[in-house]
């Protein structure tokens, strides 16, 4: 399938999910910000330095410097250049967002959906206190939703690595801090694509939310 797509919603929203499916089952190129500086804290160098400060204080990257860091980031131009790349999580702001515009432009991109992943935050906030990441594949499990529970307690199905909270999902308190955060910096993107925007009831169950997502695919 050959298709650029970008997903939009609250923190806890299932855009992981839901990328993880379409990768899986159509080969598209996921591209998660998140991943790429996470990729970085491993290493030793100025990125992975910052990328901890920001990570310790649940912050997000400033654009300024994100789009600093994805302009000379090789897997993030190779991905944008596939011809079926899935934005995860990303732009995060309007600025980020005039960013890959000009970007895709300069490029001779075509961004063709945009999807809304609908749900409260309340839900979003439910979901994130219940959900456990490989360490060494990154596969999303949920304790509470039996389609996204892990067979083995604290187990990874795929790869059978060591299944943990992130950071940022690490107590209540974190949480909330992400959720203001969105409401700030990337609850205006609605706006911004609006006309544009595929909203999706993202309240139902990760199977409906994917069929829902596919009809507008095929």
């Amino acid at each position: 399938m050959e298709k650029n797509i970008l997903f939009i919603g609250n923190p806890g929203s299932g855009k992981g999910t839901q990328a993880e499916r379409l990768v899986k089952e159509f080969g598209f190129i996921s591209i998660s910000t998140g991943d790429l500086y996470r990729a970085e804290l491993s290493k030793d160098n100025e990125w992975s330095e910052y990328f901890k400060e920001l990570q310790k204080n649940s912050q997000l990257v400033d654009d300024a410097t994100m789009n600093k860091f994805l302009l000379g980031n090789e897997d993030f131009m190779n991905s944008l250049r596939s011809g079926k790349f899935l934005f995860d999580g990303y732009p995060r702001s309007i600025g980020q967002a005039h960013f890959l515009k000009d970007t895709l432009t300069t490029e001779k991109i075509k961004l063709d959906c945009i999807f809304y992943l609908e749900v409260s935050q309340e839900i979003c906030a439910q979901r994130l206190q219940t959900r456990y990441v490989c360490k060494k594949c990154k596969a999303c499990y949920n304790s509470t939703l039996n389609e996204l529970s892990s067979k083995k307690q604290d187990v990874c199905d795929s790869c059978g690595g060591e299944l943990s909270k992130r950071f940022d999902d690490s107590s209540p308190e974190q949480i909330d801090k992400r959720m203001k955060e969105y409401d700030i910096k990337t609850d205006p993107l609605i706006d911004f694509y609006k006309g544009e925007l595929i909203t999706i009831d993202a309240s139902l169950t990760p199977e409906k939310v994917y069929e829902a997502i596919k009809k507008h695919l095929l």
